[in-house]
């Protein structure tokens, strides 16, 4: 199976070392790496210890213990932490606002609703829909029930998504019935052919419509481990013509989220604003880190990237204090929208950062991360 190394994962892995370095200049750094890489960003293969690692410094304001749950179940995470905080906001978008406790509930029914049709162990289950927080409960729902989501941008042309689904072996396709009939229409055409031992049959459409928005009396029991699959990303490949299918396992995905929590001392009170298209690596950091921290998930369609003042004004009112954007988006808001609101934390990747935009994201909020070189730090 191909494994999570890159984006966030590589690059935390990396830029982890300035938080021990700053507190103790004077040791070697061989003594750092040894105390931050054992069990903490290890490949899934190397099938870390079934104790959860620990971490002694800077221990997050939710967790004294400091325990890692790599052996967990990504639902598991999140529904531990929507039963300690029910009442808190979870996600809010343009149509409301929806409460941990309220997510949790619609995520149990997804969870139900995808058994009913018979999802299970690591299956693939494609979703295709508007980013709202039924697509979140949703793709919780899919990891309940066992399935491994394929999220897939509404943009891309019904060709790429025929091409997506024939190559992933997906068995189900869940979406709005506007975005699935062109589908339809495409996977009659189209020549991909399947991955070894994927079913050669097209995946069964699904309307969201159908979508339950209320737990049934027994939820479905989650399966907590973290060998198993939990999403599937496709992302552009030096030198491949097709997108390649990175394969993400629990632990991984897990192990990346408690570390972007950590570093970035994600609280409650953070609200991290999500713009990213669900198809893309950075859009699993977005949602899930405020979701088993805690914090508000502000969800917004990718197009506000295009609207510099009217993303300067959502910050401004939604009080968001975490925001991630390619460098060129950077720029053109900070020329755009001279007011623009400060952070607590600019992530900035994608692309190289010039020095003097460096500097700007540093004034502009308390904490500034350049996440950018996935591919040299994974070579």
């Amino acid at each position: 199976k191909m494994l999570l190394w890159r984006a966030f994962g590589v690059l935390l892995m990396l830029t982890a070392l300035a938080v021990p370095i700053a507190r103790a200049p004077d040791r070697p750094v061989e003594t750092l790496v040894a105390r931050w890489a054992p069990g903490r960003f290890a490949r899934p293969s190397a099938r870390p210890s079934a104790t959860p690692a620990t971490m002694s410094d800077a221990p997050h304001p939710l967790s004294a213990a400091q325990v890692w749950p790599l052996d967990d179940n990504l639902f598991s995470v999140f529904e531990r932490q929507a039963l300690s905080t029910p009442h808190a906001l979870a996600v809010t978008d343009e149509d409301g606002d929806c409460s941990y406790a309220q997510l949790l509930d619609r995520a149990r029914a997804a969870g139900s609703w995808m058994r009913s049709h018979g999802v299970a162990h690591e299956q693939t289950v494609a979703v295709l829909m508007p980013q709202r927080p039924d697509l979140v409960a949703l793709a919780l729902g899919i990891l309940q029930a066992g399935g491994c989501v394929l999220p897939i941008d509404p943009l891309d042309p019904p060709e790429r998504v025929a091409w997506l689904l024939r190559s992933a072996g997906a068995r189900w396709l869940v979406g709005d019935a506007a975005l699935l009939a062109p589908v339809r229409e495409a996977l009659d055409c189209v020549g991909a052919v399947p991955q070894a031992g994927t079913p050669a049959a097209p995946p069964r459409l699904i309307d969201a419509a159908d979508q339950p928005r209320s737990a049934p009396d027994r939820p479905v029991q989650c399966a907590k481990d973290g060998s198993r699959l939990a999403c599937l990303i496709f992302s552009p490949a030096a030198g491949a013509a097709e997108p390649q299918g990175v394969e993400l396992e629990h632990r991984s995905v897990v192990n990346l989220l408690c570390a972007v929590r950590e570093m970035l001392a994600v609280t409650p009170q953070d609200r991290w604003l999500a713009v990213s298209s669900a198809a893309s690596e950075r859009a699993l950091a977005e949602w899930f880190v405020p979701l088993v921290s805690g914090a508000a998930l502000v969800l917004r369609a990718p197009d506000l990237l295009h609207d510099p003042r009217r993303l300067a004004d959502t910050v401004r009112r939604q009080r968001v204090t975490l925001f991630h954007a390619a460098p060129s988006v950077w720029s053109t808001l900070l020329d755009a929208a001279s007011d623009f609101p400060r952070l607590r934390v600019a992530l900035c990747s994608g692309a190289g950062l010039a020095p003097a935009l460096a500097m700007r994201l540093t004034a502009q909020a308390e904490q500034a991360w350049n996440l950018h070189g996935p591919t040299e730090a994974a070579g």
